[in-house]
């Protein structure tokens, strides 16, 4: 086998990788909303289920969410934390199940896929008409997430360096322990208080996966400080992020 062939057998995971990626993110595009099946049903899962948290009318108001940090989501603003877009781009019907079946970690959300699929679906759609942003539907390409480099102590040691130059310590603190110099100042756009992640205690809102905390660095959230980074940052760059946070859990 001559040099060439050696070096094209040796990338071939990685090609496949990327493939599988694209072909995943060509599905998304035309699969991430799908048909609603009955907002009728989905009024009735919402009041079973949903209504204590978010209220009647969907405003985050609910009779239990007076002593909840943080507050439930109001649905009326059509703003949503954990998009495949950018923070202010209106999230897929995936975007959306992904949340209601696995919780938010670390909150009073828990997950919901115990609901059959059917029922999730159905609840989406009507959570769907507390808001005409919906109807609206601006499109906005999903973030591509770019394939992880191996985590190298070197990389780390690179992800420490951004995450002081781009100040992130600002709001999450030196050591990431989420106590900032601006940590407790910060405002979501309801005026409720926000508190900034504690990477120390390793607990991600959207779950540990990588690729999720990628994302959460890439997109920003919406209706909170954390702004963007998709155009300030390089794919390797995030994830030079992605894994210097990791570390910061003992």
């Amino acid at each position: 086998m001559n040099r060439t062939s050696k070096i094209t057998k040796s990338l071939m995971p990685y090609f496949a990788f990327i493939i599988y990626i694209l072909v995943s993110f060509s599905e998304s595009y035309y699969s991430a909303d799908f048909n609603p099946t009955d907002t009728k049903v989905g009024k009735s899962v919402y009041e079973r289920y949903c209504q204590g948290c978010h209220g009647e009318y969907g405003k985050g108001d609910g009779k239990y969410a007076r002593d909840m940090n943080p507050k439930p989501r109001d649905f009326t603003s059509g703003m949503f934390k954990w998009t495949s877009s950018p923070a202010g781009s209106m999230p897929t019907d995936r975007d959306l199940i992904l949340t209601i079946s696995e919780g938010v970690h670390g909150t009073s959300m828990p997950p919901w896929a115990p609901l059959k699929e059917s029922e999730r679906r159905d609840v989406i759609a009507y959570i769907k008409t507390f808001s005409d942003r919906f109807n609206k539907k601006p499109f906005f390409p999903e973030t591509f997430i770019y394939p992880p480099p191996p985590n190298t102590p070197e990389l780390i040691q690179y992800g420490n360096s951004i995450y002081h130059k781009t100040g992130c310590d600002r709001c999450h603190g030196i050591t990431g322990r989420g106590d900032g110099i601006n940590a407790n100042s910060l405002m979501d756009d309801w005026n409720n208080p926000i508190s900034p992640t504690n990477f120390y205690l390793g607990i991600f809102k959207t779950g540990k996966e990588n690729w999720k905390i990628y994302r959460t660095i890439a997109n920003g959230l919406g209706g909170t400080p954390m702004p963007s980074s998709l155009y300030q940052l390089e794919p390797n760059e995030i994830w030079a992020l992605v894994y210097f946070i990791r570390s910061l859990k003992p």
